[in-house]
């Protein structure tokens, strides 16, 4: 979602994240545990979108998205950390996924 989008749904009066996604497709393998913590310290106040793609380095993984399974591996690898849940405590980042916005887009549509 870009930010001219962004601003657009929250002129209408409907919540959504307050800054552009990160896409973890769009980062390399090499030191991505680091930049993850960087960026997690760097997140501005407000509502951050991160599209990261979790996922073990399988045969299945492999049939399914052939040659994603480092991206995935790296980001579940990270997500699962304990330097992930020691960020995320140390700057006071609440997680959360798109249903309680969903809830009140379907809330205010009734």
């Amino acid at each position: 979602m870009g930010q001219a989008v962004i601003e657009e749904v929250q002129s209408q009066g409907l919540p959504t994240n307050d800054y552009d996604f990160l896409d973890s497709y769009m980062m390399g393998t090499v030191d991505k545990p680091a930049r993850y913590a960087q960026l997690l310290r760097a997140l501005p106040v407000g509502l951050s979108e991160w599209a990261v793609h979790p996922g073990l380095d399988s045969a299945e993984l492999l049939t399914i998205e052939p040659g994603a399974n480092h991206f995935r591996q790296t980001d579940f690898d990270f997500l699962m950390s304990a330097e992930a849940r020691e960020v995320i405590a140390q700057e006071g980042i609440t997680l959360l996924s798109y249903a309680p916005l969903q809830a009140d887009w379907q809330g205010r549509q009734s």
